[in-house]
């Protein structure tokens, strides 16, 4: 395991007041405003790069135009490594993924990625009939965006 990468979900933690760094570091499921993430290492990408996922939630009237939705907000916000909405084939749910270079992220900026994420959830939520699912049991933390 990476130093930095260690250090920055420590730092992430502390920042936001989360007493589990250790789940997290072993990609643990967390919750930040009613949003499951998770970090992992992204090997494939490099062992220096986390991929971060977040669950928005599952389609339930007219998954079709939540699809469509999403394939147009993948194409306008469409950059070669940058964030992009996706469909877990696990659940059917939308799911929100991003790689991030560890050595360029800090926890402060994990954290605006974090609430940035669950504030665009939220508005899909409401704009689009996507429930989310009820949370199992673990750390969640709220968080502001800045």
């Amino acid at each position: 395991m990476s130093r930095q990468f260690k250090q920055l979900i420590e730092d992430f933690c502390r920042l936001v007041n989360m007493h589990d760094a250790q789940h997290l570091i072993h990609s643990g499921p967390f919750a930040v405003d009613g949003v499951v993430f998770t970090i992992t290492r992204d090997w494939l990408a490099s062992p220096e790069t986390l991929l971060l996922q977040g669950d928005c939630g599952l389609p339930q009237q007219d998954p079709a135009a939540v699809y469509a939705a999403l394939l147009q907000r993948n194409y306008t916000g469409f950059q070669h490594d940058g964030p992009q909405f996706g469909v877990s084939p696990a659940t059917g749910g939308i799911v929100y993924m991003e790689r991030m270079k560890v050595a360029g992220a800090s926890a402060a900026s994990l954290a605006g990625t974090l609430a940035f994420v669950a504030e665009h959830a939220r508005h899909w939520r409401c704009a689009l009939p996507m429930p989310p699912r009820p949370l199992p049991r673990m750390e969640m933390c709220c968080l502001q965006i800045a």
